[in-house]
Parts: C-alpha cells; structure tokens; sequence
C-alpha cells in the first residue's frame, strides 16, 4: 500500500447528486513492459448502490503524466473530482513518490475523458475532455541528496600476471541527487585499476568499463568502489585467480 484518496461520483450524470464518501486506497502495481510505474486504486462508496460498490481502476505514469483508466460506474455515473495522497497515512512507503520542488510552487492540474457507454458496442462514445483549473500549492522540498548502490560487476574470473582485464561495473543511483565527478576504482592484491563515471542523475543506472592491470599470482580479491563528489562511496568485491 503506497497511498490513499477520496472521490466524488455523480449519481446518473446529474451535478447535484453527488456521492462524497468514496474511498480510495492506492497499491504499488510494479511496472509495465516500458518500465513506466503502475498504481493499482481501489475504490469504495457505501451509498452509490444498496450493500456498496467497489472498482478497481489502473493508472500508469508516463513522462510526468497519470492515466487512471475508471471503469463503467453503475447507473451511467460519473467521477467528477478525486484526490491522490502519496504516502497520505496509510501509506507504508514514505520514499514511494517522490517530485521535485525547485520552484517552491506544485502546479498541478488533470484532465478529464467524458463520454457516454453505449451498449450495443461494448464502447464509449460521445467522448469530450475536460481540462481541470491549474492548482497552485506551495511546497518545502528536502535538499536533494545523490544515494549509490553497492556496484555490480561482470567480468572474466581469470587473468594472467601482468597483462589487463577489462570488467563492466554497474553504478546506480538511488538518491534524490544528480551524483556529480563518479569514479570508479579497483583495488586489491596486485590489483589496480581506475575509470571516470562523470555524472549520475536520480534513479539512473550506468555501466563503466574499468581496465584492471594484475601484478601478482594467486587469488585476488578486487574491491571496486564506486564514488563522487560528496557521495559515500560504496564497494563490491570480485574475485580474481592470476597465473
């Protein structure tokens, strides 16, 4: 559960039948197959029908845009103002949204896709968008910090002393901050190598090739160490047999 919202319902269309104890309670959905993010909203009203009424509608972002699909409201009702609360109360994820604040000002605004179910064809018709005010809220952000992963790496388990091997190593961002002058290093018994990451944006991923010159035989084990400019660095450990 990642969030909570309210709704309002026109009973039949009509302005002044409004249901307004609608409950919304919002989950993580995963992804879909372009990575966008899925919310999964549950929705309840005790009144709109005798014993209640429950749907589930989907919403999907993408590039900064939520489109929540509402499903057929019985007696040809309609959703006319909603609210989304990430994390709100009930929420279990505090990190789950996250937004920038680089202005001081949220603007926000909604658009609303009206039309009318035809049952013969299964479809919507009469469709016409209704573009909601912009609301102006203003807003506190926290000072963006830049968060690494501990660096995956791939890369050949041998090598021969004195020649190079060269090893992809995976650097994730998870912080709210471009991370700035990334470097790679590796290091360890007669290990070294080094490579520049340049810069990292929030929740990014990037592959870094590092070259790693080996000068003694035996068993090496490599810690590459991923860090920046004001950035705790982290490290992972890969083991290495030179001959």
């Amino acid at each position: 559960m990642v969030g909570e919202g309210t709704a309002i319902i026109n009973l039949a269309g009509f302005v002044g039948a409004r249901v307004t104890d609608s409950v919304l309670t919002i989950f993580n959905g995963g992804e879909d197959s372009d990575g966008n993010p899925i919310l999964l909203t549950h929705g309840y009203s005790a009144t709109v029908l005798p014993g209640g009424f429950g749907i589930i509608m989907v919403g999907s972002l993408d590039n900064g845009v939520l489109d929540v699909k509402v499903p057929t409201l019985p007696v040809g009702s309609a959703v006319s103002e909603f609210t989304f609360d990430l994390p709100g109360k009930a929420g279990r994820d505090p990190d789950y949204s996250q937004a920038r604040c680089s202005t001081g000002e949220w603007l926000a605004n909604a658009v609303l896709t009206l039309g009318q179910f035809d049952a013969n064809s299964g479809n919507y018709v009469n469709k016409s968008d209704i573009a909601t005010p912009t609301n102006h809220q203003s807003c506190v952000g926290d000072a963006g910090k830049a968060v690494l992963l501990a660096p995956k790496v791939k890369g050949p388990k041998r090598a021969k002393e004195g020649r190079r091997r060269s090893y992809t190593v995976t650097v994730t961002n998870r912080g709210t901050a471009t991370a700035k002058k990334l470097k790679v290093r590796a290091s360890g018994k007669g290990a070294a190598g080094k490579a520049s990451a340049g810069k990292l944006a929030p929740g990014a991923s990037k592959r870094v090739k590092v070259k790693v010159k080996f000068t003694k035989r035996g068993v090496s084990k490599v810690k590459f160490k991923a860090g920046g400019k004001k950035i705790k660095s982290r490290k992972s450990a890969y083991s290495v047999k030179v001959k």
